[in-house]
C-alpha cells in the first residue's frame, strides 16, 4: 500500500494506491492553513478506515504541497531575501511557475537519455529553448564529450534556434562534429545542415558545403543536401575525397 496527499490552499487530497485490489482510492478534506498537519492526519485516519487497511500494511507516503507556491504568487508572508549557492536560482522563478530546473535536471542525467528518438524529441524545447537567449557555451561542453549523446544533444539543441533564423551555433557545432566517427552524429550533424538550409539560407548551406563537402562524412553530406535538385546532389557527392586534416 502506498498513500499520496497534496495539501493546497483550500483542500488537501489523497491517494491510496490498494495493490491488493488492484485499485486507486480518493479522499479529500479542507486544509488547515494555520496548522497543515491536522488536515493531513485526520484524513489519512479516515482514508485508511473506509478503505479496511492497517497503517502497518502503509508501505510508502508521498507528500507534496502548493502552499509554498501559493504564498509567493499571492504575496503573502514577511519579506525574505533568498541566498543560494550557484545552480540554484531557478527557485527565484517559481513565483511565475517557471521552473527552470528542468534544464538542470536533464543534462545532469543525460546518462538516462541514451536513444536518438528520445534525445531528438526533447533537447530541443529543453536545452535549445533554455539557451535561446542565454549564453550558450554550455553546447561547446557538451560538443566534446565522451558520451555520444550530450554530443548529439549539442547538435540537435541547435535547430531550436532557427527559430529565429540564427544559424552561426549549428555551423560551428557542425564543423566541430565533421571528425566525429559515430554515424548517429554523421546523421545528427546532416540533418541540422539540411534545416538550416531549408528553412534559413540554402546559399549559406552551399558555402558550408563548398568548404567542407570533400572531408564530410559521406552520411552527413547526403543528409545535408536531400533537398538539394539532382544535379546538386551530384555535384556534391562527385567531389574529390579528401583526408580530414584536424
Amino acid at each position: 500500500m502506498r498513500v499520496a496527499f497534496d495539501i493546497g490552499g483550500t483542500f488537501t487530497d489523497f491517494v491510496l494506491e490498494d495493490f491488493r485490489a488492484g485499485v486507486l482510492r480518493f479522499h479529500k478534506v479542507a486544509s488547515t492553513p494555520r496548522d497543515p498537519a491536522i488536515a493531513v492526519l485526520e484524513g489519512l485516519e479516515t482514508l485508511l478506515r473506509t478503505a479496511g487497511v492497517e497503517p502497518s500494511e502503509v508501505s510508502g507516503i508521498l507528500h507534496a504541497t502548493t502552499v509554498a507556491t501559493n504564498a509567493i504568487l499571492e504575496r503573502k508572508g514577511a519579506r525574505t531575501a533568498l541566498v543560494t549557492t550557484a545552480g540554484f536560482r531557478d527557485v527565484l522563478i517559481i513565483g511565475r511557475q517557471k521552473r527552470y530546473d528542468t534544464y538542470d535536471m536533464y543534462l545532469a542525467n543525460t546518462n538516462h537519455v541514451n536513444n536518438w528518438d528520445l534525445v531528438d524529441v526533447s533537447c530541443g524545447p529543453i536545452v535549445g529553448g533554455y539557451l535561446l537567449d542565454r549564453d550558450r557555451s554550455p553546447l561547446y561542453q557538451l560538443v566534446k564529450s565522451d558520451w555520444l549523446w550530450d554530443r548529439r544533444i549539442a547538435m540537435v539543441s541547435s535547430q531550436h534556434f532557427l527559430t529565429r533564423s540564427e544559424t552561426s551555433d549549428l555551423y560551428r557545432l557542425a564543423d566541430i562534429l565533421l571528425p566525429d566517427r559515430h554515424d548517429l552524429i554523421h546523421k545528427a550533424v546532416g540533418w541540422s545542415l539540411r534545416e538550416a538550409g531549408k528553412r534559413v539560407d540554402r546559399d549559406e548551406l552551399r558555402r558550408f558545403l563548398d568548404q567542407h563537402a570533400t572531408i564530410m562524412p559521406r552520411t552527413a553530406l547526403r543528409y545535408a543536401i536531400e533537398h538539394f535538385d539532382p544535379a546538386e546532389r551530384q555535384h556534391y557527392l562527385g567531389l574529390p575525397r579528401k583526408r580530414q586534416q584536424r
